[in-house]
Order: structure tokens, then C-alpha cells, then sequence
């Protein structure tokens, strides 16, 4: 049959085609390919939004593959698009990054087929923008955060046993600070080169922000993900080196099993963040497992116990943790002292006045790019307490990842955690990369309360506004510490951030 011939015909199968994609959203491109005579109908929506000329083509999946698929995901595009030309994986959505000028964006593929006397006939394709586009890091083109995330949902709905891996570059900090971030930038792009390289069908890269990837490794054990790590650990091993230059890599890494997991899908990262931080303050490069640094039904971990007291005799200046009150007991065996801390409150002539500037106003309402500046910002927030929390994203993710009370002022570029319980704010954390006044901050908030609480001891400049009460954690908890240092904590009157209990 000759082209023009089929596209005579062509109206004879629209009904049909029709009444597939009217259940599908409007904003979807179509395809359709007659098997029989390998010709692909290109919409010109569809060919405006792939970089591709519109209407009938020959191969017109290779032109595809060739003109708009991004290269790392172009081995999977062939693969699975041959198998759905044969009718396997039909009902299997694929998920590819696409677009025109090497602009790409996360595109899902929802393929199906129309059979005619019993054969393939007419293959139909619909492509969904997903039109988020923090899903594509752009400096290294690998998934980002947002893809990381939606993976973990999708894998713990589907009860699915997954390893998961962040690692973190080590002196990646200082290497921006002495060659400048041209080099800083460069190594990040030759590490994710090497890193593609170690993916197949079951292995997915991420970059997660400043120097630390995330890797997903399904169905895979702690012993195949601790190999896998290895691996990476080989292959930065490999110096990079950039002229002339060479820069030998180390990374701290940590890693959680989840297999029908049940826990909140939000602390999934906080977990792995909070590890990560526990091996950076050792300065330990092994590989530790979530899973293997907090017991899951509570039990005390005795060899954790034993690590505590040798890090305090050794080499820490002090430990300190909250006890449940039911465990009060078996601390006072341990060694332990209990401590007293100093909650503060603003002095009331200075609460409740109308607000001046830009109130703040709700994050979890805004968009994707708000709570992503928000989680960028506790990374590199300034102090503003007098005891401050260091590599403190895990914890303050792990209280704050549903945003719901977090909060944002334009013209301070500052967040909040706050709360209203009848008339008493509760502030519990104050986030910004240059340090605010606490005056300032009062001065934004709407909504009447007649009392302010802080879950923080207030830097030297605010004092002056607020009042300290003894602390002891009434019916939560006990502050228990070993080491010298720690003593100091009731003399000046000290009261650790809220945020940072775990």
C-alpha cells in the first residue's frame, strides 16, 4: 500500500483511537504507527514538543530515538520500546527524559496496541509531560531530588524491597574554596559520567545537591548493596584529574533496606542524611546502615552504648540524649548525669504587635521551587542560636518534611517553624543564610498570641527580650550527658534546639 493510500484511510481507525486517548488528559501527544507499512503519524503538537517534523514519517521511532531522547536513558528507550512493538509491557507506563534542543523533561509513555484479525496493526503512543523539571539536574544531567523521592513512594506503595545509598564527596567544600567552582563543577560531571556507567535495569542514580548522589538498588540485600558500594568506592578511587591536577576522592557513606516499609515515606532521606552526618563527625568512611545505628523496636543497642562511652573518654568533649522517662533508670546505671536545661519565652511586651513588612506566609502551599529554596537553606543556614545544631537537614527534614508548619518571609529571605497553641507562639526554629534579628522576625508574624515560646536558646542580641525558666522536660523526657563539657549546659543556661531531638 502506498503512503498516500494509507492516509486516505486514516480516518477509518481515528474513531477507534479517539475513544482510546478522550480518557487520557488533554495535555498528552499522540503517535500512532501502522505496523503493517511502518509509518508513524507525528501530530504537530507532538513534533513541536519533540523537536521532530510533524506528519507521516518512516521509522519514526528511531528519528525519536535519535532526535529526542536524552542519551543516558536512549539503551532503555530501544529495549523497551522493541518490546512493546511486539505487545509485551503494554500496560507498563515508561518514564524517559525527552524534549527538543537537548531541553529535556521527565516524560511519561503510555503505550497500547489495535489489533486487526487477530495482528498487530496500529501502535499508539501517548506522552505525558511531567513538567518537573527539578527532576533533571541540570549541571550533570542525572535524576535529582524530586525523582529520588517519587521513586521511594512508588517503591513502599508497591511494598517493595529496595537498597538505597547516599554518599556524600569529602572535601568537595574545600576543593571549591581552592580551585573555584569551575573545577568544583567539573568533577561533578566527571563523577556522574561514572557513575551512569555502573546503572542497568535495576539501578537508578541521583544527584541530591552539593556533592551527594543517592543510588536506588532494587531487590537488592545489604550485602549486594555494601558490594555495590564498593564499586563506587573503586571508581573514585580512579583520581580525577583536571589539568594537571589530581584529586583523590573519599566519601562518606550511608545506606537503609526498606522492605514493606511502613514508616512515614517523608523520613526515608532524613534517615539517610542523619547517618551521613553521624560518619562525617567520626570522620569515618565506612558504609552505615540506618538500620544497624537505631534499633527499630526501641531496645537500647548495648555495642552503640559501649561506642558512646569509649567516644567520650577518647576523644568527644560530651554525649547528651533525651531519655524516654521509662528509661530514666537504666541511664543512672550507665554513668550518665542528668542535666537540667533553660527554656526561653519573649518577654510579653514584645508580643503580639502589629506586624511590619512581609508577613510570613505558609511554604507548604507554595511551590515545588519554594520548599526546595527551604531544604537548600537548612543546609547553609546561619546561626541563630546561641547552642546551634551543625549538619542538622536530617533531623529538621525528618520534623518539617510535610511543611505544614513551615513558613516564609521575601523580604527578610527567611524561614520559620512556628505553631499557635491557643495564644502561645511556638517558634521552634529559625532558618536564614544571614543571621535575623528575633524582632524581626516577631515583626512578621500575623495572628494574635499573647505569649512566644522558643524551642532554641536565642543568640547574645535577642536576650534582652526574653526570660529563662529551669527546664527539666516534664512529662516527655530527661536530659542525661557524659562528659565534662556538658556540664556547662545548665551553668549558661543553655536549652537544646527542639528540632534536634531524635
Amino acid at each position: 500500500m502506498e503512503k498516500q493510500e494509507f492516509c486516505m484511510e486514516k480516518s477509518q481507525i481515528f474513531q477507534e483511537m479517539i475513544s482510546r486517548i478522550s480518557k487520557l488528559s488533554q495535555d498528552s501527544y499522540l503517535m500512532v504507527t501502522d505496523m503493517q507499512h511502518n509509518l508513524t503519524f507525528v501530530p504537530e503538537s507532538t513534533a513541536e514538543f519533540l523537536g521532530i517534523p510533524s506528519g507521516w514519517c518512516e521509522d519514526g521511532y528511531k528519528i525519536v530515538l535519535e532526535k529526542s531522547v536524552h542519551p543516558y536513558d536512549c539503551p532503555e528507550y530501544t529495549e523497551e520500546m522493541k518490546k512493546r512493538l511486539r505487545g509485551i509491557n503494554l500496560e507498563n507506563d515508561l518514564y524517559i527524559r525527552m524534549g527538543k534542543d537537548k531541553k529535556y523533561v521527565m516524560t511519561q509513555i503510555i503505550t497500547d496496541m489495535i489489533l486487526e484479525q487477530g495482528k498487530n496493526r496500529y501502535f499508539i503512543v501517548l506522552l505525558r509531560n511531567q513538567n518537573v523539571i527539578p527532576e533533571i539536574d541540570p549541571l550533570t544531567d542525572l535524576y535529582g531530588q524530586v525523582k529520588f523521592e517519587k521513586d521511594i513512594v512508588d517503591y513502599i506503595q508497591q511494598g517493595r524491597k529496595v537498597a538505597v545509598l547516599e554518599i556524600e564527596i569529602d572535601h568537595m567544600n574545600d576543593i571549591n574554596i581552592l580551585y573555584g567552582t569551575n573545577y568544583s563543577d567539573r568533577i561533578q560531571k566527571v563523577l556522574a559520567y561514572r557513575f551512569i556507567y555502573m546503572m542497568d535495569a535495576d539501578k537508578a542514580v541521583y544527584r541530591m545537591g552539593n556533592s551527594n548522589y543517592a543510588f536506588i538498588l532494587r531487590d537488592a540485600s545489604r550485602e549486594e548493596a555494601a558490594a555495590f558500594l564498593e564499586k563506587i568506592r573503586a571508581r573514585l578511587e580512579e583520581s580525577v584529574v583536571l589539568e594537571n591536577n589530581h584529586f583523590d576522592l573519599k566519601i562518606y557513606a550511608s545506606g537503609i533496606i526498606l522492605d514493606h516499609y511502613e514508616g512515614e515515606i517523608s523520613t526515608v532521606q532524613s534517615k539517610l542524611e542523619y547517618v551521613l552526618g553521624k560518619m562525617r563527625t567520626r570522620r569515618d568512611h565506612k558504609l552505615m546502615f540506618f538500620n544497624d545505628l537505631v534499633q527499630i523496636n526501641g531496645d537500647v543497642d548495648l555495642d552503640l552504648m559501649k561506642l558512646i562511652h569509649q567516644s567520650v573518654l577518647n576523644e568527644c568533649d560530651g554525649f547528651y540524649l533525651f531519655a524516654n522517662l521509662s528509661a530514666v533508670d537504666f541511664y543512672d546505671k550507665c554513668g550518665f548525669s542528668k542535666e537540667m536545661e533553660y527554656r526561653y519565652a519573649v518577654k510579653e511586651e514584645f508580643c503580639g504587635k502589629k506586624p511590619t513588612g512581609e508577613i510570613f506566609m505558609p511554604v507548604n502551599t507554595a511551590d515545588e521551587q519554594m520548599k526546595q529554596k527551604y531544604m537548600n537553606m537548612v543546609r547553609c543556614s546561619a546561626s541563630n542560636s546561641s547552642l546551634e545544631q551543625l549538619n542538622k537537614f536530617g533531623l529538621q527534614m525528618f520534623y518539617t518534611a510535610d511543611m505544614e508548619n513551615v513558613y516564609y518571609a521575601k523580604d527578610l529571605d527567611c524561614f520559620i517553624v512556628a505553631e499557635m497553641e491557643e495564644d502561645t507562639l511556638l517558634l521552634q526554629s529559625i532558618i536564614c543564610e544571614n543571621k535575623v534579628l528575633l524582632s524581626d522576625d516577631l515583626s512578621r508574624i500575623g495572628g494574635k498570641y499573647h505569649k512566644c515560646r522558643l524551642g532554641f536558646t536565642p543568640v547574645q542580641e535577642d536576650m534582652h527580650m526574653c526570660i529563662a525558666e529551669r527546664y527539666d522536660g516534664s512529662d516527655d523526657y530527661r536530659l542525661f550527658y557524659r562528659g565534662q563539657e556538658m556540664e556547662s549546659i545548665e551553668r549558661e543556661k543553655l536549652y537544646f534546639p527542639e528540632l534536634s531531638h531524635a
